[in-house]
């Protein structure tokens, strides 16, 4: 996908078990794979998605843009908690894909 975009908010979110990836959720049966360019330290414990520095979640994002993530829900004064990640790709996504995946590996 080259880019995704959400109206008026991010409906949710969850880490990705295969990687340094994200899952964004955009309305009931939309998902979508945010891999990151690089490890990014608190993916798999975000409480907060955002376009931006004030965790914007409306708008579109595509590959070689910030992903910003908060492992606190509200905002936060200490840097530690808020880490910025490049986007490297962006994929439709079920969950059907990751039990595809396993069963080729067997």
């Amino acid at each position: 996908v080259e880019r995704i975009c959400f109206r008026n908010t991010i409906n949710g979110f969850s880490d990705w078990d295969g990687g340094e990836g994200i899952i964004l959720l955009r309305g009931a049966n939309d998902q979508y794979l945010v891999t990151l360019r690089s490890p990014c330290r608190i993916a798999n414990r975000a409480q907060r998605v955002g376009f931006n520095t004030r965790f914007a979640t409306s708008g579109c994002v595509q590959d070689n843009e910030p992903l910003f993530l908060s492992e606190t829900p509200v905002p936060s004064r200490t840097a530690f908690s808020t880490q910025s990640c490049l986007i490297d790709a962006i994929y439709e996504y079920a969950v059907e894909d990751d039990a595809t995946s396993e069963d080729d590996e067997t």
